[in-house]
């Protein structure tokens, strides 16, 4: 038992220094397109595989991976952006290493207590242990109701630990599931991904959207028509690998122009367009103003939003900023929303913290 606990020290120890390890290389793992790696993370990679060798099976599995190749990875971003696919499994693939040492502490900790619950049963030889009075050994027989209630709780403690554990680690899983369609559809996505992405945003903040592509034809108008009470937008939706040219405003404005010839019993107000711009860059590294030049941005008749805007409203259940961003203006007062079952329940912020926009806000300046 002894030479058990002894190797599970050594084992724990070297876990610890596992962590250290990723906590260290993570900041280098790209989330969008890149290419080159690092001479830290490269030798981290290396500290990484040495380390490896001290961690034994633990009912049957243990890390074998190595970290991720970023170079590699930042080339595969660049390869999903291409054709036009939201990079759901390299996100999975740049997040593992966290992930299995997670699962390889939690197994070790099982381990750890059922030894501490078996320990009395694993003694190879234990009349010597009696004989020689090893200090931790104790005959069952002999425990003091302190001694016995203490090894219970410490056993009931573990398990607690570890059925709280799980569950932590599936709100986890489905809270990620539930925003990385969101996060990587504004961040990463181009086409039908940003499209769908954006359409669920404002699902989620009160708006009815139509999808106009698939009602009256690709490009015969903007993307998405939005109902929020009696006012009508249209919404077109843009990508830009480097930075966003102003024509796709213009885009827009011919799409208002035409619109009462395609559908004039429904007519629209205004429309808004919603750029993901620079959108090869990780999104850290991204302006967050779509567009800078001042003459422009004060000629503007429509409301221009990034999607880094979009997403921080969105993952905060900020529906008003959503509503008033397209809208350009205050929404309706029968129009504030509440959040969809498509949303992630979060708690509003109180009235004096609401961050809505005071009337009149264009994105970049006032009028």
């Amino acid at each position: 038992m002894d030479e058990l606990l002894t190797a599970m020290d050594r084992t724990a120890a070297n876990l610890v220094k596992l962590q250290d390890v990723w906590n260290r290389a993570a900041r280098f793992v790209p989330t969008g397109p890149s290419r080159g790696s690092h001479p830290e993370y490269d030798n981290l990679r290396r500290a990484w595989n040495d380390l490896l060798a001290g961690l034994p099976p633990i009912d049957g599995w243990t890390i074998t991976d190595e970290l991720p190749d970023i170079d590699a990875l930042g080339q595969d971003f660049i390869d999903y952006f291409e054709i036009s696919e939201a990079p759901f499994p390299l996100h999975e693939a740049g997040q593992k290493p966290g992930k299995d040492l997670a699962e390889y502490q939690f197994r070790l900790n099982r381990a750890r207590s059922r030894a501490a619950r078996e320990r009395l049963d694993q003694f190879t030889v234990p009349q010597a242990a009696r004989r020689y009075r090893t200090p931790s050994f104790v005959d069952a027989d002999l425990l003091t109701p302190a001694e016995r209630d203490a090894q219970q709780a410490f056993a009931e403690m573990e398990n607690r630990h570890a059925e709280e554990r799980q569950r932590l680690q599936a709100d986890l899983d489905r809270a990620r599931q539930d925003a990385n369609p969101i996060r990587d559809g504004l961040f990463y996505g181009t086409g039908d991904d940003l499209v769908r992405a954006v359409e669920t945003v404002l699902r989620s903040a009160g708006f009815d959207v139509v999808d106009l592509d698939a009602e009256l034809g690709r490009t015969a108008s903007a993307d998405l028509l939005a109902t929020l009470g009696d006012h009508r937008w249209l919404v077109e939706v843009k990508s830009e690998g480097r930075n966003a040219s102003e024509s796709l405003v213009n885009d827009l404005l011919r799409h208002l122009r035409i619109w009462p010839e395609l559908r004039p019993e429904l007519p629209v107000r205004n429309g808004a367009l919603v750029v993901n711009h620079q959108h090869r860059l990780p999104p850290n590294e991204r302006t967050r103003a779509v567009y800078r030049r001042q003459e422009f941005i004060n000629a503007l008749t429509v409301p221009v939003i990034a999607v880094h805007d979009l997403f921080d409203w969105w993952r905060t259940s900020d529906w008003p900023a959503i509503q008033h961003a397209v809208l350009d203006a205050e929404p309706p007062a029968t129009a504030h929303a509440q959040p969809s079952s498509a949303a992630p329940a979060v708690e509003e912020p109180p009235p004096e913290e609401s961050t809505r926009r005071p009337r009149g806000w264009r994105f970049g300046r006032r009028r």
